[in-house]
C-alpha cells in the first residue's frame, strides 16, 4: 500500500505485535530510556533479539518485559504504577498475537506523550490506549 504517509485519523494501521514493539522502540526519544539504553547500541541489540526467527510468544513477552523495564523509571506517567502488575502478569503469559499487541499498546499508552518523536507515532503505537 503506497499511501501510508497520509495523516488521516480514521485509518488505523494494524501492525503485528513484533512490528508494534519495534515501532515503539524507534518512536521514543533517547531520554525516554534509562541511561544504559539512551545509546542506540543497546536498543539495537534488543531489536535483534526480539526479531530472532522462530521466537515464541513467551519469548516475546520476556523481551517486552525487558523493554518495559528500561522505561519504567524514566518515561511512564504516574498512573502506570497501578497498571504495571497486570502488565507484568499479562506479558508473562501471552496467549496469542492479539494479546501480544495489547501488551505493547499498554506500555505505549502509558509512556509520557512528550517522549514520542511525533503524535502520529504515539497514536500508532498506543492504539486504543492513546487519549484522543
Amino acid at each position: 500500500d503506497e499511501d501510508d504517509d497520509d495523516d488521516s485519523d480514521d485509518e488505523v494501521v494494524e501492525l503485528n505485535a513484533l512490528s508494534l514493539a519495534i515501532s515503539l522502540c524507534d518512536s521514543l526519544r533517547n531520554n525516554a530510556f534509562v541511561d544504559a539504553w539512551e545509546g542506540m547500541g543497546a536498543r539495537n541489540r534488543w531489536k535483534q533479539a526480539v526479531c530472532k526467527p522462530g521466537g515464541s510468544l513467551d519469548q516475546f513477552g520476556a523481551h517486552l518485559k525487558v523493554f518495559e523495564s528500561k522505561l519504567v523509571q524514566s518515561a511512564m506517567v504516574p498512573k502506570y504504577a497501578a497498571v504495571r502488575p497486570s502488565f507484568l502478569a499479562a506479558a508473562g503469559g501471552i496467549r496469542d498475537e492479539a494479546h501480544a499487541r495489547l501488551c505493547v499498546q499498554v506500555v505505549a499508552g502509558h509512556v509520557n506523550p512528550i517522549l514520542f518523536k511525533s503524535e502520529q507515532q504515539r497514536r500508532l503505537c498506543a492504539g486504543p490506549f492513546a487519549p484522543k
